[in-house]
């Protein structure tokens, strides 16, 4: 198979400018997303409304594309907007935000009525945070 017959397509993680300079010396094709804050000020200051609707086939996906440097050197960018994603990411934020409620108040309660009542709590970081976790519960 030739070099030039192949696309490799990374995630966010790989848009590192040393990972784009290897790809183009090793002379393959690749697409990668960019993490927002990398993406060009330009398609980032866009208003979301004001991005062309997609097809029939993607409803509620807004997108545009157009050449602009990027670490660099010209590339298509590509700006994809999706309420349905935008949807699921607000749910995900949401659970995680209760979550962390949740834990805040059983915090509240061990400083309210002191952990001696409740014997069997313990701290214990979990994602880099520190919780209060009742009776050897793990998260």
């Amino acid at each position: 198979m030739e070099r030039s017959t192949v696309t490799l397509v990374f995630d966010k993680g790989t848009a590192a400018l040393d990972h784009t300079l290897l790809l183009k010396q090793a002379r393959v094709g690749w697409i990668s997303a960019l993490p927002w804050n990398q993406a060009p000020a330009e398609l980032r200051q866009r208003e979301v409304e004001k991005l062309p609707l997609g097809s029939s086939d993607q409803p509620g996906v807004h997108a545009a594309a157009e050449h602009t440097i990027v670490h660099g050197q010209e590339y298509l960018c590509v700006l994809k907007y999706s309420s349905a994603f935008a949807g699921e990411q607000l749910q995900s934020i949401t659970t995680s935000l209760s979550k962390e409620l949740q834990s805040l108040r059983f915090f509240a309660l061990c400083r309210t009525i002191g952990t001696a009542s409740l014997p069997r709590a313990r701290p214990k970081a979990v994602g880099g945070r520190l919780r209060l976790l009742p009776g050897g519960a793990s998260p």
